[in-house]
């Protein structure tokens, strides 16, 4: 708590005069300097002290006026290890192969794994795709799962005919042909 200064002696009472200089004895201390802690600081704010020099600082842990390193909460990182990590942050915003790619757009120059990831509209796949899901939806149908397998026998592989003159045994081939090539890309079990 501050100390109060004393109030001036209203009479000319050498008594009064005498207890004034005790009071101020104590008000100053022995150094004759007003303590801090005699200052009242209600209301104050540190933009009215005139000089507010970094360096002028005291009372803190220890150390040199300049070594911010002995104030208390700084954390555990040195100056060098955040440099280091900015710098490295820095260079994996600017990296155009990140996370072990070797190329700046997923997928082009090696095999990448994506997860809930959606190929948006205008897509174009330039190379293969191997669906290894249970289920399947082409042009906005809902997924489903593969229905039950075909088992055809007996199949001539044919992928032409005349509609006109074509025979049941003939068409027959087509279809089973049809069956095969949409089993071989996994559309049909």
């Amino acid at each position: 708590m501050a100390k109060v200064r004393p109030e001036l002696p209203r009479t000319d009472d050498p008594r009064e005069i005498e207890e004034y200089r005790r009071e101020l004895a104590d008000f100053f201390g022995d150094d004759e300097s007003i303590s801090w802690d005699s200052v009242d600081k209600t209301g104050s704010n540190i933009t009215e002290i005139t000089t507010r020099d970094h360096n002028d600082l005291q009372n803190r842990n220890s150390g040199t006026p300049h070594d911010h390193t002995v104030l208390d909460n700084i954390g555990t990182n040195t100056h060098a290890q955040i440099d280091s990590a900015i710098t490295d942050s820095e260079d994996h915003i600017a990296a155009t192969a990140a996370h072990g790619a070797t190329g700046a757009v997923v997928g082009t120059t090696n095999s990448q794994a994506l997860t809930n990831k959606s190929l948006g509209t205008g897509t174009d796949l330039t190379s293969d795709l191997k669906h290894t899901g249970t289920k399947i939806g082409l042009f906005g149908t809902a997924p489903v799962a593969q229905t039950a397998a075909y088992s055809i026998t007996n199949v001539t592989p044919d992928r032409a005919y005349d509609a006109n003159t074509v025979a049941i045994a003939e068409l027959a081939d087509v279809v089973g042909t049809l069956i095969a090539d949409l089993k071989s890309y996994g559309v049909l079990q």
